[in-house]
């Protein structure tokens, strides 16, 4: 039987930084925690001197301290000072003494001059904030922890455990706990604890669970034991999902995340003892299911090493310095080492349970609660078999289950050869494999379309989101060639395509195509050119770096040119002959030349940007004063005129700007 089974599993968006966690341990005051106090007392001292006694009432005194005085000679302490001398609240005498205390017998026999005073106390256990690195084989983990005392007595104390933790995995944590824990018999404490976990983990997705857990203490000893109860079902994990390319489909699993419930325990015991720190070392395991298909148990062994170090000087009385390193291993996650530092900032006044001088079994009251870092989460392909469907935008639904050819470079099938086959209406180019080089044109067939890798799919009978391939570079290798040519009906999107004489061409009149969400550069003459647009769509792309302008449609009719940018192109980034569609939300940025050049305008022009280009912002050789609209464009920064319309004036123009134009910033 695997050590795993040998523990029986439990049932089944506040993000705190560490920063803000600590900053906000100075912002409760001392004087809400209730104090173990002590009737109104009598200190009766007796000495070779006559006895002088102060006493005030009102004082609820939980300590007394023998204390030396300034000016009384030979005066030495009973235990180390932890409050500035009150006169109104003390008792004091001089010569060799015991003193009763309520009944409890307190003694000092020296020829030595001493002082004894009552002390008010605010609490034995005072608040501190703590903060944890944990770097190690799987991540760095870094957590901040408030402990608020919210009740004590001298054998018990009750206090809220606040935690945030955040990792170099885009992972964060916060737990939210009130425990319990009491000296139930000289030397043994006992404690009971319960948290409220949340989650958000590198899938984006929240978790939450309940923790409860045991733990007994002792000086030398320690054991604990913690379950663990998620309250959060699976959600969906994009990045987890499988694909199966199966003849003319696309088939996946969806990827899916669960918590896991489950228990741990350890056995711990003192190593060495060296005055201002002791060593602790640990052993234990951990088991964790998540009761799903798909879905390994966790478990396995765990054991850890913790040096500390207590009231150094730095950070003074009460607070503590842990160093240390674990190993834990399971099936899932195999070997994991960590070394980790922890340290305390004490932040209520000092008291004698927190100096290392005093009693051991009460410092361990402030013991840091052990349990898991986080709440357990698998991420495991786990959904049924179902045909993706390609989502690239919200209105677009593209169904991968038939006439689908998927290709990658390695997988001995060219672009064109799947793009030619008539029998293939979806062509999905991948990327995983590395760059493509294409040495002739791609001329796809009307109603086909070419996606590009790292499209958003969902599954066709669950919905869950995915994303399919990587998305893809196409080198064209032909600058006396364009790399890609459309026709009607025809799309084209999500493809990085460098070189070729354009990287995508149109001749003769196109209707009815969708150009979108390609990255184009390094064209021997113009990016992206269409002789003739009469409807369609060209948006979302970009033109960098080529040897003519970024976008050229010699007639756009009524197609929809939206949200492209042309930017360091040789010859202007937008030229049309003549505009009577919608050209919208584009920008041209620093081309040689104009950033838009029409030469013939009787469309709509409106919402888009030029900025420091080499020639005119908007430049038109004819507008017709018709049907020609021009609005809110904006012109800055360009060598030319910020709008050049060469004495001609649109039907319609408003709210164009033009600032920094060399040659005018004059507007229609």
């Amino acid at each position: 039987m695997n050590f795993d089974r040998c523990c029986k599993t439990l049932v089944n968006q506040v993000q705190l930084t560490t920063l803000i966690l600590i900053v906000s341990g100075f912002c409760f005051p001392v004087d809400c925690i209730r104090a173990a106090s002590l009737p109104n007392p009598a200190v009766n001292v007796r000495g070779q001197s006559p006895v002088t006694t102060y006493f005030q009432p009102s004082v609820p005194y939980s300590l007394y301290t023998p204390m030396p005085v300034t000016g009384v000679s030979n005066a030495q302490p009973w235990l180390t000072p932890s409050w500035s001398m009150n006169s109104s609240a003390a008792h004091f005498s001089t010569g060799p003494q015991t003193s009763s205390v309520n009944g409890s017998l307190a003694s000092q026999s020296s020829s030595a001059n001493y002082v004894w005073k009552a002390q008010a106390q605010t609490g034995l256990w005072q608040p501190y904030a703590a903060g944890m690195f944990k770097g190690g084989t799987e991540r760095v983990l870094g957590r901040g922890q408030r402990m608020i005392p919210l009740f004590q007595s001298p054998e018990e104390l009750v206090f809220a455990d606040l935690r945030t933790a955040l990792d170099d995995r885009h992972s964060a944590e916060a737990n939210f706990g009130l425990a319990h824990r009491v000296i139930a018999r000289p030397y043994t404490i006992f404690g009971s604890y319960v948290f409220y976990d949340i989650r958000k983990t590198a899938y984006d997705n929240d978790f939450h669970q309940i923790t409860v857990g045991m733990e007994y203490m002792t000086i030398p000893f320690e054991a604990r034991v913690n379950g663990y109860i998620p309250l959060t079902g699976a959600k969906a994990a994009a990045g987890a999902t499988t694909f199966n390319v199966t003849g003319s489909s696309v088939l996946m699993r969806a990827g899916l995340e669960r918590a896991y419930g489950g228990v741990d325990c350890e056995y711990g015991w003192l190593t060495a003892d060296y005055g201002i720190g002791e060593t602790r070392a640990f052993l234990g395991g951990y088991y964790f299911t998540a009761d799903a298909a798909g879905f390994p148990d966790i478990g396995g062994p765990r054991a850890r090493m913790e040096m500390r170090s207590f009231d150094l000087p730095v950070l003074g009385p009460g607070s503590r310095v842990t160093v240390g390193a674990e190993y834990q291993w399971d099936q899932v996650r195999d070997h994991q080492f960590n070394a980790l530092v922890r340290f305390v900032i004490p932040l209520g006044g000092p008291t004698i349970h927190h100096s290392v001088n005093s009693n051991r079994l009460a410092r361990r009251m402030l013991d840091r609660i052990v349990r898991d870092d986080d709440i357990v989460t698998h991420a495991a392909a786990a959904g049924p078999q179902e045909t993706a469907v390609a989502v690239p935008d919200a209105a677009t639904r593209i169904s991968l289950g038939a006439n689908t050819a998927v290709v990658t470079a390695d997988a001995g099938i060219s672009i064109a050869s799947a793009v030619a086959d008539t029998g293939t209406d979806i062509v999905v180019i991948d990327g995983a494999a590395g760059a493509f080089a294409q040495s002739e044109s791609v001329e796809l067939r009307n109603g086909q379309s070419i996606l590009g890798g790292g499209i958003p799919v969902v599954g066709a009978d669950t919905g869950l989101p995915a994303v399919f391939g990587r998305r893809p570079t196409i080198n064209g290798t032909s600058e006396g060639l364009p790399v890609f040519v459309a026709v009607d009906n025809s799309s084209i999107r999500g493809l990085t395509i460098t070189g070729g004489q354009n990287a995508i061409r149109g001749n003769g009149t196109l209707s009815n195509v969708s150009i979108l969400d390609n990255q184009i550069s390094g064209a021997a003459a113009d990016g992206l050119r269409f002789d003739f647009l009469e409807g369609g769509i060209v948006s979302r792309n970009s033109a960098t770096n080529n040897a003519g302008a970024g976008f050229v449609i010699a007639e756009n009719d009524a197609g929809t040119i939206s949200d492209n940018r042309a930017t360091n192109n040789a010859i202007g980034g937008f030229r049309l002959t003549v505009n009577g569609g919608t050209i919208s939300g584009n920008a041209a940025d620093s081309n040689n030349g104009s950033g838009f050049f029409i030469t013939n305008n009787n469309g709509q022009l409106v919402g888009n940007a030029a900025r420091n280009n080499s020639g005119d912002g908007f430049a038109f050789e004819f507008q017709d004063n018709l049907t020609s609209e021009i609005r809110d464009n904006r012109s800055k920064s360009n060598e030319g005129a910020g709008f050049n319309l060469n004495g001609n004036s649109p039907a319609s123009a408003s709210g164009n700007t033009a600032s920094g134009n060399v040659l005018g910033n004059a507007v229609p």
